[in-house]
């Protein structure tokens, strides 16, 4: 390559070419052509979470927490044929979603603490209600990434020192799935799989519960259930009413188009500065760079 001067330097040095900087990493910023994908530090973000089951904290079997059904709803929960629930996004930018994480139970006889009895897990994303004319998948994930006792026991009303039905997270995978949402209301639905400890195969999802005067109440919802080949609003208890799962969904934060831009202009610059290395003679030419 050509010699080239500056005003600010006492002597000539030679510049490699860009084309050998590209690729070169300098601490966090990266020497790039622009639409290069930057890699940037992971740090998820959890972008809805609702996840209130508990109705009498510490009260269950060994101290506990419960979550016991309502005296309107009274059935423990719903059976996981396929569940939908829908989850909005108010957090400004594009995310790449990384985990999905819902709740479930198989009744059975457990140890204490008790082993989730989860193996598998199938995910959907929908950009609107499952069933409705015009719905679509957006992205589907069908690795079980963890599954853990939430510390809370589902009974029935009026129960509390049961311990048959320990509800466990189960969280699907999505990291480099590709799916990545924008702001707005979205749909996820799921099915379970597993093998309860005596043998069952059946998992159910508990339903958010609140308290009012002490008494557990079943908070209503538009959740929706695959039944017979066609999904329908849930409706249940007397009266009747719409019922709501827990459900978390986290992501991390794809940057803004003149970001990436930015970053690489920060790295070549970075790379550019180091090949401007002093001659032998010339130690008081690179000041501006200490």
């Amino acid at each position: 390559m050509a010699t080239q001067k500056s005003s600010f330097l006492s002597r000539s040095c030679s510049l490699k070419p860009v084309s050998d900087f590209l690729g070169t990493t300098i601490g966090m910023a990266t020497a790039v052509t622009v639409g290069t994908v930057v890699s940037l530090p992971a740090q998820a973000t959890t972008l809805f979470s609702q996840t209130n089951i508990v109705t009498n904290p510490g009260a269950g079997f060994n101290g506990s927490d419960v979550s016991q059904a309502s005296a309107t709803v009274t059935s423990a929960g719903a059976t996981v044929t396929r569940l939908a629930q829908s989850f909005t996004i108010s957090d400004a930018g594009l995310w790449a979603i990384d985990k999905v994480s819902v709740m479930g139970y198989m009744t059975s006889t457990y140890g204490f603490p008790p082993a989730s009895p989860f193996a598998g897990i199938s995910v959907n994303i929908w950009d609107n209600a499952p069933g409705l004319a015009g719905s679509n998948i957006l992205g589907s994930s069908t690795n079980l990434l963890s599954t853990n006792w939430t510390g809370v026991y589902r009974t029935f009303n009026g129960v509390l020192n049961n311990a048959q039905r320990p509800v466990m997270n189960i969280a699907a995978n999505f990291s480099g799935s590709g799916l990545t949402l924008a702001p707005g209301t979205y749909w996820a639905d799921y099915q379970l799989t597993g093998l309860s400890p005596t043998g069952g195969t059946t998992a159910f999802t508990p339903f958010l519960m609140t308290t009012s005067g002490g008494n557990p109440v079943t908070v209503n919802g538009n959740a929706r259930q695959l039944v017979s080949g066609s999904w329908i609003t849930i409706s249940s208890g007397n009266p009747a009413q719409g019922v709501s799962f827990p459900l978390t969904v986290t992501g991390q934060k794809v940057p803004e188009p003149s970001a990436v831009l930015g970053l690489g202009l920060l790295g070549l610059g970075a790379l550019v500065k180091r090949q401007l290395k002093p001659k032998p003679d010339s130690d008081k030419a690179y000041s501006h760079f200490r």
